[in-house]
């Protein structure tokens, strides 16, 4: 993981037009690294285990109860995670778009795939889970169709690398020093 590396080694005496530089380009890098990582380490490899099955009437009533508030949870979870992705959106990455204080390039790096991920929460895995919940499958069957989609993360989370710098070089920028 040499990109880690890269993101490591920045100079603290930057001009803020030299930082977003210095984050398109490390973000660049990240993403040409990312098709490299070792595909054995993917979740895809990984065959769920269901639980063991209750044996008494008591037992399976105690499982069905601990399972309908862990299904609940996974569902108000969900809701919560689009509502404020969502809001980001409509808070931050549409304005900053809206009135050009970004490049193209310089939104990608900062915020990544985020509206992809907000629609395909909104418009997939939400209504999915909403219908898993009452469903005899259940929320799990929802993860097991949706889980190669959510490969989308992948860019996300390397572009958040990019966004922790951006961030660092306008404290610093801000700050009038190093930190």
């Amino acid at each position: 993981m040499d990109y880690l590396h890269d993101l490591a080694v920045i100079e603290l005496d930057v001009e803020p037009e030299d930082c977003m530089k210095k984050v398109v380009s490390v973000s660049s890098t990240v993403t040409s690294s990312s098709s490299n990582m070792n595909k054995d380490s993917s979740i895809d490899n990984v065959i769920p285990t269901p639980p063991p099955m209750p044996v008494s009437d008591e037992e399976f009533q105690k499982y069905e109860r601990i399972r309908k508030h862990i299904t609940d949870e996974i569902l108000a979870t969900e809701r919560t995670y689009v509502s404020h992705l969502s809001s980001l959106i409509v808070v931050y990455l549409d304005p900053i778009i809206r009135e050009s204080l970004l490049t193209i390039d310089e939104v990608s790096s900062v915020f990544g795939n985020w509206k992809s991920i907000e629609q395909f929460h909104r418009e997939f895995v939400l209504p999915e889970l909403e219908a898993g919940v009452t469903s005899d499958k259940g929320v799990g069957e929802v993860f097991i169709r949706l889980g190669q989609l959510f490969k989308m993360y992948e860019e996300c989370m390397l572009k958040f690398f990019s966004f922790l710098i951006y961030i660092f070089c306008i404290i610093i920028s801000f700050g009038g020093g190093r930190v």
